[in-house]
């Protein structure tokens, strides 16, 4: 029999989670070559694999259907990265998001600015900030300083709408990410335990506020992974 209700504690007060009414973040991911795609990548694909003798697609006469995906996490929906994106140090995803439910806020911003982060960031509950999830009504870019704040408040799973929590061309300086990994502007060393969450989508109808974020990911050892973030209410 399924959970329902979840009692937890956070900060020596009892709250409950209703386990019925999960809220899926993801983006579907379409692998049928029509799917939408960002940065310029091509949109993600699915063809069947094909081997002498084997041919990985019933239709084409196989036993089975066996395919081969090819996409660009970052680039092709709802993903999640680690330091590794911006450094030459190896970082896997799968190494930062450990299964299990975390204490989260979703709160509106409607810029990037280190204002519109104190005034999201005001009045949310005391112990909900490992993961901050942005509602972006219209998608923006942040400015270093509103995600230096969030590090300082003990954001460690930032999640967001847009496709990236820099400007699509910002000459390479991806000073939003730095800033929320701690890393120096130039060298390529470095690592950190926290993670981004990019290409989310929050429903218009979520209530700003407490929640416990379940954000799931596939163990591939690598920088970015499709990911699909839901949230308890």
């Amino acid at each position: 029999m399924p959970l329902t209700l979840i009692r937890f504690f956070v900060n020596n007060r009892a709250w409950l989670a209703d386990m019925t009414r999960p809220v899926n973040l993801a983006r579907p991911l379409v692998l049928d070559g029509s799917g939408p795609s960002w940065f310029g990548a091509p949109s993600p694909k699915e063809t069947p694999l094909e081997m002498p003798g084997f041919p990985g697609r019933v239709s084409d006469g196989g036993s089975v259907n066996v395919s081969r995906l090819e996409f660009a996490p970052h680039c092709t929906g709802t993903h999640t990265e680690s330091s590794a994106h911006l450094t030459t140090r190896a970082n896997p995803v799968s190494r930062l998001v450990t299964p299990g439910l975390l204490p989260a806020s979703l709160v509106t911003m409607h810029d990037g600015t280190a204002g519109a982060m104190t005034a999201g960031l005001d009045g949310v509950e005391k112990g909900f900030l490992e993961a901050l999830v942005v509602r972006q009504p219209t998608p923006f870019a942040f400015d270093p300083d509103a995600l230096t704040l969030a590090v300082r408040h003990g954001v460690q799973h930032l999640v967001v709408e847009a496709s990236s929590v820099d400007p699509e061309d910002d000459g390479g300086r991806l000073a939003a990410h730095r800033a929320f990994w701690q890393l120096t502007s130039g060298p390529i060393e470095g690592t950190s335990v926290r993670t981004i969450t990019e290409l989310a989508r929050v429903p218009a109808g979520l209530t700003d506020g407490p929640y416990l974020l379940d954000l799931q990911i596939p163990d591939m050892v690598t920088d970015a992974v499709p990911s699909r973030p839901v949230l308890y209410p």
